[in-house]
């Protein structure tokens, strides 16, 4: 309660501030659609399987597009955040969502083209304008306030990051299938006379052409959608006036250079906690709704699984922004690693409860939600801890340092989901379970991080 009474105080005297952190939020906003990921891969995969050049798409092809988009701001978001001292906050911006409307657009033409120039089209824009908006629009924001507020104010602008599926799975959904038409096994067509049961055929793809036809239509909405946010946030997103910056960075600790945090052992370590941590969370995002249709048929169903979800995310960033500021960041890694390394390997036991089962409906949803409520804040946590352990002066390219993890975990994720004997022998239960493997070592390594992270810690 004392905090909120202080920040009521505090925004009376920042207003502007607090506009260039509600104008991060929209920028994370409009950069969020990767969470929708997983509710766009049954519409975009059913549709190219029928428009004469990618019959044999499944669904596991769309890791490729999930990965490209994570590869490239893994590999060039330090680059982008080094070419933002050049550009300038504005301008980096400006250009990071130009990328990001565009590529989405021309997806109307490249849907009716074989799947490659899709991965480009949507996840090549979609990595490459990242690279120049998710950490300026952070580093920016926290550029207003003091050292006990950056963790979150810092978080507040992430979590537009998670809420954004409460905009971008429902303008999917309601657009492409408002009747909630079921997707189904495209064997059922083939053999209707054998009496083949298309509830027994686990992968299911959309074949009403209806729905279909309004695939690539979705596509322009989108680009609309992200053009409109975009103008919002630019609008709203400024750097403090540069007397203000010269007098804190008078009275403030030094910061260190990429170089210099490479040198440093912290680095290594939150690195390859973050990594283990998120690896996790990339399998369950790219298999969420095609795993959870195995369980439960229903579109409507998981899109509203979707929307609770999304506030989950959101909703966590903060909270976990906030635990920074009053645990620091060990305690709140090892809380969300700890959870996410039990129970997203545990999800698979779900498929042995009865389809479409009240019990599974519940299920399913409450362990969404316990989830979404922890690994999201991993975000948060390494937007305020990169400040904290590295100083603000060059924020943004030490950021991308620390998001190069992106790059090699889905490096891995292409490997495990395009070998096809790896993928046929793991499946679902097997990838689940790599999770797993994946966070008891993150945990581990993160439980070896210094409870304190300080800056003069880390020039030590």
């Amino acid at each position: 309660m004392e905090l909120l009474t202080n920040l009521g105080k505090f925004v009376k005297t920042n207003q502007q501030g607090c506009l260039c952190c509600v104008g991060g939020f929209f920028l994370c906003l409009t950069f969020s659609l990767d969470y929708s990921y997983a509710n766009l891969n049954t519409y975009v995969t059913s549709y190219m399987r029928r428009n004469g050049h990618n019959p044999n798409l499944q669904y596991k092809d769309f890791a490729i597009l999930f990965a490209t988009k994570q590869i490239i701001q893994g590999l060039f978001m330090f680059i982008g955040g080094l070419l933002s001292l050049k550009l300038g906050v504005r301008r980096s911006i400006i250009l990071g969502c130009c990328i990001l409307c565009a590529g989405y657009s021309l997806t109307y033409f490249t849907i009716d083209s074989v799947f490659p120039l899709v991965v480009l089209s949507v996840g090549g824009s979609h990595g490459l304008g990242f690279i120049f908006v998710y950490a300026i629009a952070i580093g920016t924001a926290q550029k207003w306030f003091p050292e006990n507020m950056k963790g979150l104010m810092g978080s507040i602008v992430v979590s537009g990051y998670g809420f954004g599926s409460l905009v971008w799975i429902p303008a999917e959904t309601a657009f492409v299938n408002p009747k909630n038409v079921e997707p189904a096994a495209p064997e059922c067509l083939l053999n209707i006379t054998d009496g083949v049961e298309c509830e027994e055929i686990s992968e299911k793809y959309f074949t009403d052409p209806d729905l279909l036809e309004k695939v690539p239509y979705s596509f322009l909405l989108l680009g609309g959608i992200i053009g409109a946010m975009s103008i919002v946030g630019i609008a709203l997103t400024r750097e403090p006036p540069v007397e203000d910056q010269k007098e804190k960075k008078n009275t403030s600790a030094p910061s260190l250079s990429p170089v210099q945090v490479l040198k440093t052992k912290i680095f290594y370590l939150i690195w390859f906690g973050f990594f283990a941590i998120s690896f996790g969370q990339g399998l369950l995002v790219n298999w969420q709704k095609t795993f959870g249709l195995t369980l439960v048929s229903s579109d409507r169903y998981h899109s509203n699984i979707g929307i609770i979800t999304s506030l989950c995310n959101g909703t966590a960033r903060i909270f976990w922004g906030l635990m920074y500021d009053k645990l620091g960041f060990k305690p709140c890694m090892l809380i969300i690693g700890i959870t996410s390394t039990i129970i997203i390997p545990a999800l698979p036991l779900l498929t042995l409860l009865e389809q479409d089962s009240l019990t599974v409906k519940l299920l399913w949803g409450l362990l969404m939600v316990i989830l979404y409520l922890t690994f999201p804040g991993v975000f948060a946590l390494a937007a305020a801890v990169c400040h904290s352990a590295f100083g603000p002066a060059y924020y943004s390219a030490n950021f991308g340092l620390l998001f190069t993890t992106t790059f090699v975990y889905n490096s891995i994720l292409i490997i495990f989901t395009q070998v096809p004997i790896l993928f046929d022998t793991l499946g679902y239960t097997g990838m689940f379970l790599l999770s797993g493997g994946a966070g008891v070592i993150g945990v581990g390594i993160t439980a070896c991080i210094p409870k304190n992270i300080k800056l003069q810690a880390s020039i030590e």
